[in-house]
């Protein structure tokens, strides 16, 4: 009798040693943070995180319709010093994004409240704001470690809403020139767009046998995606991005196309 008290006894120690180390285990599992970037566009996809200084932090390369995987310590693109992330998309676009302090550190004097920038609409596709709502996230156990893994996808959408770097970050103060075509009027040895400023444009001509070009016309613009609306009191015409992503093309009142290129 007091052999089966004894066994049982050693039973439940046993027993409970076993749940213990469960949880032990459990509870002092190692998490592993990886994050993936899922390029679903056409385009190859070069990251580059930066500070203010223009000291490149890190530099990541991704092929289209690929993913890419890597352990979030050995990432330098988290690294607190790097202030901005440009995302290029092949040499046709470009979108870049601030890195903000979270939990609600900026004060807005209109409405005498603090908020979070990384909530509001215009950063949701921010990389550095990784807490947020296009980050997928998910648990894996693996013996002893939990896996966590943030999936943060490139979309044909994000692409979309890219700035062209053909307008880029020189854009005013550059030259655009037309040397040949349909549109380009008898005469005209060359048409020309030069950017002044952040909404005016001025309209220049070379006439064949002149020494210097002549100013046809000063007028503002706008820009909406990838086309330019240019408008001279009550007239108005476009230009917008050829194909290739390399010149701007017009057809002013219908005279036909006339494609200028960046000088």
């Amino acid at each position: 009798m007091k052999q089966i008290k004894t066994t049982k006894l050693l039973t439940g120690i046993i027993l409970i040693s076993t749940l213990t180390v469960c949880c032990i285990r459990e509870d002092y599992g190692i998490e592993i943070f990886y994050t993936v970037f899922d390029n679903s566009t056409k385009y190859s996809i070069m990251m580059i995180t930066y500070n203010d200084v223009e000291l490149t932090r890190d530099t990541l390369f991704f092929e289209p319709s690929s993913k890419n995987q890597y352990l979030k310590s050995d990432l330098i693109y988290f690294n607190s010093k790097s202030d901005y992330v440009k995302i290029l998309y092949g040499t046709k676009k470009q979108k870049i994004f601030q890195r903000f302090k979270e939990n609600g550190n900026y004060f807005d004097s209109t409405t005498n409240s603090y908020y979070d920038p990384c909530k509001t609409a215009s950063q949701i596709r921010n990389p550095f704001c990784t807490s947020y709502s296009f980050v997928d996230s998910y648990k894996t156990i693996n013996e002893k470690e939990f896996h966590i893994f943030q999936t943060y996808t490139f979309t044909e959408e994000d692409y979309r809403n890219a700035t062209p770097l053909v307008f880029g970050e020189v854009f005013v103060g550059s030259v655009w020139r037309c040397t040949e075509g349909a549109g380009l009027q008898e005469g005209l040895v060359y048409n020309e767009l030069r950017f002044v400023s952040e909404s005016q444009v001025e309209g220049w001509g070379q006439l064949e046998g002149e020494p210097e070009p002549e100013l046809f016309f000063t007028a503002t613009y706008s820009i909406d995606g990838e086309t330019i609306t240019i408008t001279d009191d009550t007239e108005s015409f476009t230009a917008r991005l050829n194909e290739a992503f390399t010149g701007l093309v017009t057809n002013i009142e219908g005279q036909g196309e006339c494609v200028f290129f960046k000088q």
